[in-house]
């Protein structure tokens, strides 16, 4: 009985202890499996991240090109209206006959003359307003509105009381009453030497707004400071206006950029974009000022883009290669678990080939944004090489005419006279061209580094000791004797230094370095309206350099080139510095004159700090 006992028990443990060890296996395969498709999943959930992180960025590195693009052409064609008012009161002003009525003050007779002339300016020309101011600051007539009475509009047009002051030409981005803005084009009134005021050209400030917009894509709204809002004395409409910060937006490209300014919270003063999530959408926006004459900035333009489709597009991309990703992964990790022997290597292999694709993709994607960033340069730089691939076979010419006159000199051809006068005339013509289109190429490089430019607060003295400091006059011209006269304590302007030192370097050169003696006397002081004047003066500028109004006006300037030239030496390299000295000193609110012919020289004006 007891061995029958011992011999059962035996049986009954063997069986039993088998059976157990296959569903061991069983639940330790099924735990691995679930560990290795949760790891292809966390690879997935990374690509797609990464993949979506680097799309998303493309496409705001994208915006970023586009919103660069929108404030260059924003720049050129508000600069092309200026021009367009200057000509279009300088065009007025030559007409005694319309002007006659303003000079003898009689209202009815300027609108007679006057308006006939808007309507068609217009219709044509997309002048907004003609109107004639008189010191100090009234409104004597506007064009094509005789129900308009006589006003004062110190309060709201500072560049009319400064134009009327100062007795010279303001070209300005400035909100008027009721906060419109205009590109103004304002000219004083001269008559045989007696001011009598200043005609004003007014163009639609969203002219420029709109060829942007249509060149870069971008909706756009504009803003004016609280400050300013209240001296135009515009009314609020809660339903329009949108306070941000300092700054109001009252004007918009169209309602549903109204309705997004109005929702999104950004700073109009920031440099950098900002991607803003507003009712589900992703919307670009990214605001640069807008100086007035003076050098302060009292407007904000904000591009703004809605990146909506995009961003969802980059989503659904990367959520497609993600879940591919997964599917492929899963399938090779669990294949690869059914054969122990290459599970090792088929991991490891898996993952270093998606760290590859990885690194491949974003090698891809950084060469595209490289692209993008070499075509905008491209862009600024075809004039430029344009004019260079001009100048050299011009060169090449002038030297081909050079060997020439010397081949004939040594020949002792009879007419060799006639044909040296000839050979030289066509070398000084070709050298002129060449001139011309070195100058312009000068200009076109100019250009590109005046659009980046910042208006910095900096110290006149300052700039003009590093001005003197690089252009070295005590060893370069030891026979010209330098006064400077600059009291303490003056106020600040707003300008980019480097520029302006070169500014400064081309007005001292003009002359000195030609005359290579006499004295340059150099003055600054502050006039009762916070002007800084900056005078050069003394004889190094006297002479057939002694700068004029031509030498200033780009126009007169290029003409007097095509015929005769204002240097009979043929340095004419230094004409066009001088119009680009003009030109950095305008664009941050100054102003560039030549002296009276009894003291020759030049005087810059700039905008005191406040």
């Amino acid at each position: 009985m007891a061995e029958f006992t011992q011999n059962s028990t035996a049986d009954k443990t063997t069986p039993l202890s088998v059976a157990n060890v296959p569903q061991l296996k069983h639940k330790l395969s099924a735990g691995l499996i679930v560990g290795l498709i949760f790891g292809a999943a966390l690879i997935s959930i990374f690509y797609a991240t990464s993949s979506y992180k680097t799309q998303t960025e493309h496409v705001v590195e994208l915006a970023d090109g586009r919103s660069k693009q929108f404030e260059v052409v924003f720049t050129e064609l508000k600069q092309a209206r200026f021009r367009a008012m200057g000509i279009g009161a300088d065009t007025l002003l030559q007409s005694r006959v319309t002007m006659d009525p303003f000079i003898k003050r009689d209202r009815s007779a300027l609108a007679a003359k006057i308006d006939p002339f808007f309507a068609f300016l217009k219709e044509k020309h997309a002048v907004n307003q003609i109107n004639f101011w008189i010191p100090p600051s009234t409104m004597f007539y506007r064009a094509g509105a005789p129900e308009l009475g006589q006003f004062d509009g110190s309060k709201f047009r500072p560049a009319i009381v400064a134009a009327n002051a100062r007795q010279e030409r303001i070209m300005a981005v400035e909100t008027g009453q009721g906060g419109i803005i205009g590109i103004r084009g304002i000219v004083p009134v001269l008559f045989e030497d007696k001011f009598y005021g200043v005609v004003e050209f007014v163009s639609d400030f969203f002219i420029p707004l709109n060829g942007a917009s249509v060149e870069s894509h971008f909706k756009w709204a504009t803003s004016i400071t609280k400050e300013r809002f209240a001296q135009v004395e515009r009314a609020r409409n809660e339903k329009e206006d949108a306070e941000k910060g300092e700054d109001i937006y009252i004007n918009y490209s169209d309602p549903e950029t109204r309705d997004t300014i109005k929702a999104i919270d950004f700073d109009p003063r920031s440099k950098e974009h900002k991607i803003v999530d507003n009712d589900g959408k992703k919307i670009y926006v990214k605001a640069f000022p807008i100086y007035n004459f003076t050098g302060k900035p009292t407007i904000t333009i904000a591009m703004v883009d809605d990146l909506t489709d995009q961003f969802n597009e980059a989503f659904k991309s990367a959520a497609i290669k993600g879940g591919i990703l997964f599917v492929l992964l899963a399938a090779a990790l669990v294949a690869g678990y059914s054969k122990l022997d290459h599970l090792r290597t088929g991991f490891l292999g898996s993952i270093g080939a998606e760290r590859r694709l990885l690194k491949e993709r974003l090698a891809h994607g950084e060469a595209a944004i490289e692209k993008l960033k070499d075509l905008e340069t491209l862009k600024r730089r075809y004039f430029s090489n344009l004019m260079a691939a001009i100048n050299r076979p011009l060169l090449a010419v002038s030297g081909q005419i050079s060997g020439i006159k010397q081949a004939l000199e040594a020949g002792g051809v009879s007419n060799v006279a006639d044909i040296d006068h000839r050979v030289n005339f066509s070398i000084q013509e070709i050298d002129s061209l060449r001139h011309l289109v070195a100058d312009y190429e000068q200009i076109e490089l100019f250009r590109q580094s005046l659009v980046s430019a910042d208006a910095k607060l900096l110290s006149i003295p300052n700039v003009l000791e590093d001005t003197l400091k690089g252009l070295d006059l005590a060893r370069r011209l030891p026979n010209l004797q330098v006064n400077i006269s600059i009291p303490e304590g003056l106020p600040s302007t707003y300008g980019d230094k480097s520029l302006l030192v070169e500014a400064l370097s081309r007005l001292i050169a003009h002359s000195t370095h030609a005359a290579g003696s006499g004295q340059l006397n150099i003055s600054l002081r502050l006039t009762g309206d916070d002007i800084l004047v900056l005078d050069f003066s003394g004889s190094a500028y006297a002479g057939a350099l002694a700068p004029t109004a031509a030498l200033l006006d780009e126009a007169r300037q290029f003409m007097a080139e095509l015929s005769t030239g204002f240097i009979s030496d043929g340095k004419r390299e230094k004409l066009i510095g001088i119009i680009l000295a003009k030109v950095v000193i305008e664009h941050f609110g100054g102003s560039l004159d030549a002296s009276p012919s009894d003291a020759p020289g030049f005087v810059a004006r700039f905008p005191a700090a406040a």
